[in-house]
């Protein structure tokens, strides 16, 4: 992944790359998606990336539209559908365990469809399976994402905390309670104030699942600020200064570096894990760093690098005899760089000039899996 960064640099691609995608995020979509169409709810992470793949792939005129419905903007969305065909109204989804027990449930259009076609056809997740989802489903690798902590760039905390000591912070260990304790070297007195993301985030499991730990009673689970955003009042207020926050890396490049909902980060910025920096130092558009990792112990080797998915449902696969149509080959299926045939959102090269859909991907952060895109992650 460095060298195709440093193709795209070197070929002169990357200068007006920002600013051609950068109109591409729509904030829903217009109109109501049609009962033949393709639709994705769930994670935030996967919000901006998948507006712009909805946008890329709907000017191309397919047979079938596809429509990714935001995670955030609260309220109910009908899926897809008007009239008699209309999906029923459902609590918009937001993270991946609400996109996945939506896409789950196998709710189909109305009456007036007479395919009875799936109301939803992706979850959109950063997440892989866990406990106690619902079986019949298949989680298709997508890109390379990793997950940091952030905090105001104004506050107590350093700019580098070690992988145990985040962990004993969010396990509210006594002893690293307070920035200046010995275990933690700080200066202020003052209380650290761990914060997560609202419940259903895969950010949010994904973050205690690699610091190994579950969250202690000092950590705010009430607050519930949308993921990967600075502007909820929990990082302007009164605990301003002392919080600490899971943060994806490719989400914080997009906001922070590449013109993709700048400003969202508010004043957070992403700190570093174990010495090593989560978002690369350099480059046009800047990406994760795909070396993020936790150096000691070996164990611990790319605890914070995750994959990003899409989820589908495994009768999906290979097949255009379901209600979910043929989304698995048009959008989700591996793409063949020899012979140029395989999903639109898998399509990548190896060097510049990248195809439109890796154009986004990197611009939106992420790094690309190239051929493991659309592969089989696991199943339910």
């Amino acid at each position: 992944m460095r060298s195709a960064i440093k193709a795209i640099v070197a070929g002169g691609f990357a200068a007006g790359l920002l600013f051609a995608m950068a109109g591409n995020a729509a904030a829903e979509p217009p109109p109501t998606p049609g009962v033949l169409d393709y639709t994705s709810v769930g994670s935030d992470t996967l919000q901006g990336l998948e507006n712009a793949i909805q946008a890329d792939w709907n000017a191309t005129s397919p047979a079938h539209k596809y429509v990714s419905w935001n995670a955030t903007g609260g309220g109910s969305i009908v899926p897809k559908g008007t009239g008699t065909s209309a999906c029923a109204s459902i609590t918009r989804p937001n993270g991946s365990g609400s996109g996945i027990t939506n896409l789950a449930a196998n709710a189909v259009t109305g009456a007036g469809d007479a395919g009875a076609h799936y109301c939803i056809n992706i979850a959109r997740s950063s997440r892989g399976p866990q406990a106690g989802d619902p079986t019949g489903l298949t989680w298709l690798n997508l890109a390379k994402d990793d997950v940091s902590w952030a905090a105001d760039a104004s506050g107590n905390a350093p700019s580098n905390l070690t992988r145990a000591q985040l962990a004993n912070i969010f396990a509210c260990t006594p002893g690293y309670t307070h920035w200046n304790d010995p275990a933690i070297g700080g200066t202020s007195s003052d209380t650290i104030y761990p914060v997560l993301p609202q419940p259903g985030s895969g950010t949010r499991s994904f973050w205690l699942s690699a610091l190994g730990v579950a969250a202690g009673s000092c950590v705010d689970t009430t607050t519930n600020p949308e993921e990967n955003e600075g502007t909820n009042a929990i990082f302007t207020g009164a605990h301003k200064a002392n919080v600490i926050f899971p943060y994806s890396g490719a989400v914080y490049a997009a906001q922070h570096f590449n013109s993709h909902g700048a400003g969202d980060e508010g004043t957070l910025t992403i700190r570093d894990i174990d010495g090593q920096s989560p978002v690369n130092a350099s480059g046009t558009p800047r990406t994760i760093n795909p070396n993020f990792t936790t150096p000691t112990p070996a164990a611990d080797k790319n605890k914070f690098l995750r994959i990003v998915y899409k989820v589908i449902r495994t009768t999906a696969l290979n097949t255009t005899g379901t209600k979910d149509g043929s989304v698995y080959a048009d959008l989700a299926a591996p793409y063949n760089i020899s012979t140029h045939t395989g999903g639109y959102e898998c399509q990548y090269s190896t060097s510049a000039p990248f195809p439109t859909p890796e154009q986004e991907l990197l611009s939106y952060g992420f790094a690309s899996l190239g051929a493991q895109c659309g592969a089989v992650a696991a199943q339910t």
